[in-house]
């Protein structure tokens, strides 16, 4: 027996998902009943019913889902859509599955999929089966007037009930308004289709194991002003302790260069917090846990040196003449075969005893119950109160450093300059949300812009350094060496100009971080001295 129309209490909060041309069906509800309620209505006819297998894909920080995209391939294509639309943007036919954006052959999908996937990997997170069942809804002259289109998808992994989605969508004809708009009030008194949205691909990607914006590799830990600073600084370090322990197993498979930084950033931020958010542990345990990570950090030093050049190595190219930029490959070789000892050791450095004993001790420090102290005399301490005052020194440290360095600036003050800027954006960071957030978002964009100057000046001089010391090295025949030296001098020569280039830009981006408006933002936030003194 059809199931029957009837009006349901909350019809018009449905209404509000405006001529709404897509439906979800629930579980319920079947590609049969539907005709059988739309029969009596409408005359309906079926055209036909197609099985497509998809394979989904988007990297491990679900970068197009961010993006509202969704990419699949369908037998030997590639496809490109929008999420909320369901539209498809682009197709490209693909020898195999590509695993990374630039084995892409050059067009279209390459272009638009580079900026936003970038360095990761495409990750296989769900293969769906999509049954699509298209009908024609047609007048008295037996004209179509209306498509419709049955979907179901069931993810070809799972078998419970959760692994099958059904959606209706209304494709309307153009000058058959009418049609549309009166299929549409039918399919709102249905209790089982709920007006959506959301695209077909959208439901798909709820499928998989993984779930769209499960792993954020940002510290995101929401504090309350009052909590004690030691409650509060474990909270942050666990925070850390969970994106490390995500990334381990992506850097030792090697599947894209980013869980390697991910692993880095995260140990980073836990000596950064060590080192910052000072007294609130015994200063032994401190002091052990932050020489460990510093001990662990320098594992992966080489090979995120490699991963940056070698990621880069169109770039360094591109700095030379058509005509030398390939004496230089023999430089880039060089890397890829120091990247395979260096992927190495930071595996085994991963897989030992040592590290394995670190983390196992640090995870059971930040669950154990805090223990008084004579050296943690900041435990006990609010965390909005401590926060404000290590917030506000390293500020007013950064200004003052910044105003010597312009009068003379010199390399090695910009690169202690950087590090500063860095422990100011993670104190930051950390404590972002015990302060207004719209400000903070204000203030965090200011230092972030002194700190890509400072980092850009870095990087540039480490390439410069790199490139040289690892030019010296190559085991390269005589005959040779002469091309891949004068190609490596041209580069460097052209990092250098740049590094020059950003150099002089310092000073105005650092006059522009140290303006009076900035200055009085800080101080109204975390300046918690009854007696401000005006700067």
């Amino acid at each position: 027996m059809p199931l029957q129309f009837h009006i349901k209490p909350e019809l018009n909060e449905r209404r509000k998902v405006k001529e709404s041309n897509i439906f979800a069906v629930s579980s319920e509800y079947t590609e049969e009943n539907l005709v059988e309620a739309l029969k009596s209505k409408f005359l309906i006819q079926k055209d036909q019913s197609k099985v497509e297998d998809c394979m989904l894909f988007d990297t491990f920080d679900w970068r197009l889902f961010k993006a509202s995209l969704f990419l699949y391939q369908s037998g030997d294509e590639l496809i490109l859509g929008q999420q909320e639309s369901g539209k498809i943007l682009l197709r490209q036919s693909v020898d195999g599955t590509p695993k990374f954006v630039w084995e892409l052959s050059d067009g279209d999908l390459k272009k638009y999929l580079e900026p936003v996937v970038e360095m990761r990997a495409l990750l296989k997170f769900s293969e769906v089966a999509i049954t699509c069942s298209s009908y024609r809804l047609l007048n008295q002259d037996e004209k179509s007037v209306l498509h419709l289109s049955y979907k179901t998808l069931e993810d070809k992994n799972q078998k419970d009930e959760h692994a099958t989605a059904s959606q209706l969508v209304i494709n309307p004809i153009r000058g058959y308004i009418k049609p549309a708009r009166k299929l549409r009030n039918q399919l709102y008194q249905i209790k089982e289709l709920e007006p959506t949205s959301d695209s077909f691909m959208v439901k798909a990607l709820g499928l998989g194991e993984r779930k769209p914006v499960e792993y954020l590799a940002d510290l995101k830990v929401a504090l309350a002003p009052q909590m004690r600073a030691d409650d509060a600084t474990r909270a942050i370090l666990r925070s850390a302790l969970r994106v490390i322990k995500i990334n381990e197993d992506g850097v030792k498979q090697d599947i894209d260069i980013e869980f390697l930084h991910d692993f880095r950033v995260a140990m980073r931020r836990t000596r950064s917090v060590l080192s910052q958010v000072r007294a609130v542990f015994p200063e032994d345990a401190t002091l052990r846990f932050k020489q460990d990570f510093a001990s662990i950090s320098r594992i992966s030093n080489e090979l995120r040196d490699l991963d940056v050049y070698l990621y880069a190595e169109k770039n360094f190219k591109e700095m030379l003449p058509d005509t030398m930029q390939s004496d230089i490959d023999p430089l880039f070789d060089y890397m890829r075969q120091k990247r395979v000892a260096a992927l190495k050791n930071v595996v085994d450095g991963l897989n030992s005893a040592y590290y394995s004993q670190v983390m196992t001790d640090w995870e059971a420090f930040l669950n154990e119950p805090a223990a008084n102290s004579p050296t943690a005399f900041n435990a006990a301490s609010q965390i909005k109160e401590l926060a404000q005052k290590r917030i506000y020194k390293k500020y007013r440290y950064i200004i003052k450093r910044g105003r010597e360095i312009l009068e003379n600036t010199q390399d090695e003050q910009l690169h202690s300059l950087r590090i500063e800027c860095k422990k100011l954006r993670y104190l930051l960071d950390f404590f972002q949300s015990l302060f207004p957030g719209e400000t903070m978002t204000i203030l965090i964009q200011q230092v972030k812009k002194l700190q890509t100057n400072l980092g850009d000046f870095n990087d540039l001089s480490v390439q410069e350094r790199y490139a040289l010391n690892t030019a010296d090295q190559l085991p390269v025949p005589t005959s040779e060496s002469r091309k891949v030296f004068v190609a490596v001098g041209r580069m460097v020569g052209v990092i250098e100009e740049k590094r020059a280039r950003v150099k002089e830009s310092f000073a105005q981006t650092f006059i522009d971080f140290a303006t009076q408006e900035n200055q009085q933002l800080f101080q109204k936030l975390f300046d918690t001295r009854k007696n401000q003194v005006k700067q």
